[in-house]
């Protein structure tokens, strides 16, 4: 699914509590969105499940070490993770 409007069209739609979200923020990058809105958004509507944290250029997933291009960003994340008291799953993984 390639932005969260769809993927909470979509989870509601089938409406189970345990069908969430994996948030990977390379991804969020490359669909033009914000990681912070996106998870604040799934967090409100408690289907943020997992955060999967790297970086990208924008156009393909480098899986790059998080905040490398785009520090800014990434720390507002993290900020708003903390704010909400996200405690769910986070990931990395680094080519």
């Amino acid at each position: 699914v390639d932005n969260v409007g769809k993927l909470l069209w979509l989870t509601g739609r089938v409406g189970r509590p345990n069908v969430g979200a994996l948030l990977d923020i390379g991804h969020a990058f490359e669909a033009y969105e914000n990681p912070a809105q996106s998870a604040i958004l799934l967090h409100q509507e408690g289907r943020l499940f997992h955060v999967h944290l790297n970086d990208t250029y924008g156009e393909v997933d480098w899986d790059m070490l998080p905040g490398t291009l785009r520090f800014w960003e990434t720390l507002e994340l993290v900020f708003w993770l903390q704010t909400l008291g996200y405690d769910g799953w986070c990931s990395l993984d680094i080519v």
